[in-house]
């Protein structure tokens, strides 16, 4: 399995943001900046870190499918909690729908460059309600785009869905009146980038200052 990094921070996606987790980013082949590791290697350099929380990562972790299973089998032996974040290209086997915990599906907006046609293997019955859903947003077309599938092709999912917003692209005030108009909808979640709060909020500081 080729690795781009694994690391030790908090998480700051779905539900489990906030909790303290180890992180495996996973590569490909064409990166020539990954590692290839054996997933003895992976596992213990997991099991290196004081977490029980493990978040699979990248650009499709689920192109590693064979050894993920056999991984998270592993991970699973020590009671780790198991994340794994898709694009949605590739539907997960079985076996690993029956041995992660949560799946974070980020279906991609069109600010993404990525075409609707990256969402349609999405297939509401192959996820559980403990699954979640992220919609990154940049623009009023991403909005727009979230809602239609929020209500026309999504709207029978129970588990949360959150609305992730790029700031400043996408202003607190907008995003706040965008959860308004879902106010009914007890699934939507909005959930802020960390760093990008501690940006505009620095950004905010600077500006009181030089009005003075």
């Amino acid at each position: 399995m080729y690795i781009n990094e694994i690391s030790y921070a908090i998480n700051f996606s779905g539900s489990k943001s906030g909790a303290p987790c180890i992180f495996v980013n996973i590569g490909t082949v064409e990166d020539k900046c990954n590692k290839k590791m054996t997933v003895s290697q992976i596992k213990t350099e997991i099991l290196q870190f004081p977490c029980d929380l493990v978040s699979f990562v990248g650009e499709e972790p689920l192109s590693s499918e064979k050894e993920l299973v056999k991984l998270i089998t592993q991970l699973k032996d020590r009671n780790k909690v198991v994340i794994v974040e898709t694009n949605n290209s590739i539907n997960p086997c079985h076996e690993l729908r029956r041995l992660v915990d949560t799946f974070i599906v980020n279906l991609k907006c069109p600010s993404s460059g990525l075409s609707w046609t990256h969402n349609e293997y999405w297939n509401c019955s192959r996820w559980r309600d403990q699954d979640e859903i992220k919609f990154t947003l940049s623009t009023n077309e991403d909005v727009q785009f979230a809602s239609e599938l929020i209500y026309n092709k999504i709207d029978f999912f129970r588990g949360n869905i959150y609305l992730v917003p790029v700031m400043p692209k996408m202003s607190i005030e907008k995003i706040s009146e965008v959860a308004k108009d879902y106010g009914c909808d007890k699934r939507i979640k909005i959930q802020f980038k960390t760093n990008e709060i501690l940006a505009s909020i620095k950004k905010g500081r600077k500006n009181g200052k030089s009005k003075k």
